[in-house]
Parts: structure tokens; sequence; C-alpha cells
């Protein structure tokens, strides 16, 4: 009876030491198993992160392009209208006709190298029109102005959006 108790004694130590390497083997299998799986995602994370990055620069960047071609369209409307001395006020119905058809510039203007509106279009939703000589403002206080004023001729300034 003594060798029966030493052997069962045994068998429940040796069960024991057991069940506890295993535990600790299925634990460490789950552990990086969830570690692994959360890097995965992650990773799958940050790189939908960078696809949307990407794709919002391709975006501002197309839009970006997009004024950059119609504030050229309006800068050689004007130079054009006025290379032989001509008046500048003659683009102010291809001006309008622009702002009707873009309908999201809210004013365009042309402004003299002293700050003065020479010309200003406005638009809203009942169409676009030409400012009267006598509502036309002086900018030269304005960011804008005074920012712009000392580029070259083939240069765009883009304020701080």
């Amino acid at each position: 009876m003594g060798i029966r108790k030493h052997a069962t004694g045994r068998v429940v130590l040796f069960s024991i030491v057991l069940f506890a390497i295993m535990s600790v083997v299925y634990l460490a299998a789950a552990y990086w198993a969830e570690t692994s799986s959360i890097d995965a995602q992650r990773e799958k994370m940050f790189t939908n992160q960078q696809d949307l990055v990407d794709t919002e620069r391709t975006v501002i960047t197309s839009k970006i392009d997009r004024l950059t071609d119609d504030l050229i369209y309006v800068r050689d409307s004007l130079k054009l209208n006025t290379a032989d001395g001509g008046d500048p006020s003659s683009v102010i119905p291809g001006w309008i006709a622009f702002a009707d058809s873009q309908k999201i510039y809210d004013q365009i203007r042309f402004i003299d190298v002293n700050g003065n509106e020479v010309i200003r279009v406005n638009y809203n939703a009942d169409g676009s029109y030409a400012v009267s000589a006598d509502q036309l403002q002086n900018k030269a206080d304005r960011y804008y102005f005074s920012d712009s004023i000392g580029i070259g001729e083939d240069q765009i300034y883009i304020s701080k959006l």
C-alpha cells in the first residue's frame, strides 16, 4: 500500500507539472497569437491611414492645380486685353461669364501696385456682376496684398488655408 500511495503521488505530481507546462505553453501561444493579430491590425490601420493621406494629398493637389489654372486664365485674359494699352475693364464680361460658370469664386479682383481695386467681379446666387468704380476699395493693408506684391510676374501666391 505504501508503494501504491507513492505511485499515486507521483502520478498526481506528474499531472500537475504536465498541466502547468501545458498551461504555460498555451498561454504563450495565445499571447503570441493575440500580439500578432494586434500587430497585423495596427499595420492594416497604418496602411489604410497612409492610403487616405495619399488620396487626400491627390485631391488637394488637384484642387490647387485647378485654382492655379483658373488664376492663370484670369491673369492671361487681363494681359491679352491690355497688351496694346487697352482698357482693363474690357475683361469684365469675360470675368463675369467665368465666375458664373465656375460658381466657386466670391470675388475676382484686379488690384494695382498701390493696392487699389481696378476691377472687382462679385459672385452670388443671383449671378455675377461688376462692382461700380465708386465701390472699389484700397486693399494695400490686407495681408494678401502685402504678401503677394513682391512676387515675380509668373509666380503665384497661395495664402494659408
